[in-house]
């Protein structure tokens, strides 16, 4: 380590003194982990193998911990491209030698934030355009600029009694 440089270090005692480790290991990982458990922080963890029961991963000092496909967030959860990848994972369990993890929490935090970005500042009873994507039976899919999809009812597609929504509009056209 040069003077100046930058290093990623984690917090091994307060006890007294600031004590910072570069991998913590045994029980100094282990309180790590009960900590981040408790305060419901991400650890780093790096994908080495995936199968359809979920994804084996390496944790700081080389520690194994396992992430169940239910908690991966992950649409296909054995695809190999998945191996390598480092992210960022919620300590669901421990028990004894065993490290269980999750994403599922900060993959729907994160589907939350981008559709609350999505919507931006549109609200109801706004006008807004956008084109249609999808006709069927019940009514239309209608695209926005910035990404959401809405549903138009066939009731509120005209001012007239429609028997189908093709009887108004097209895909493709800008409502």
């Amino acid at each position: 380590v040069q003077l100046g440089e930058t290093v990623d270090a984690f917090v091994a005692s307060t006890d007294g003194e600031l004590r910072l480790t570069r991998a913590p290991s045994g029980s100094a990982a282990r309180e790590m982990f009960v900590e981040a458990q408790n305060a419901k922080m991400p650890v780093e963890g790096k994908i080495v193998a995936v199968a359809d029961s979920g994804w084996q991963i390496t944790l700081a000092d080389g520690i194994k911990a396992f992430c169940p496909a239910s908690h991966t967030g992950a649409h296909e959860v054995a695809d190999v491209a998945h191996i390598g990848t480092s992210m960022p994972f919620l300590i669901h369990d421990l028990r004894g030698r065993d490290v269980v993890l999750s994403r599922r929490a900060l993959v729907e935090a994160e589907e939350r934030a981008v559709a609350t970005e999505r919507l931006g500042s549109i609200s109801v009873n706004d006008v807004v355009e956008g084109t249609v994507s999808k006709v069927l039976d019940f009514g239309v899919f209608v695209k926005l600029p910035t990404g959401v999809e809405g549903m138009v009812h066939i009731s509120n597609l005209a001012d007239r009694r429609v028997a189908h929504p093709s009887e108004v509009v097209k895909e493709g056209d800008a409502v």
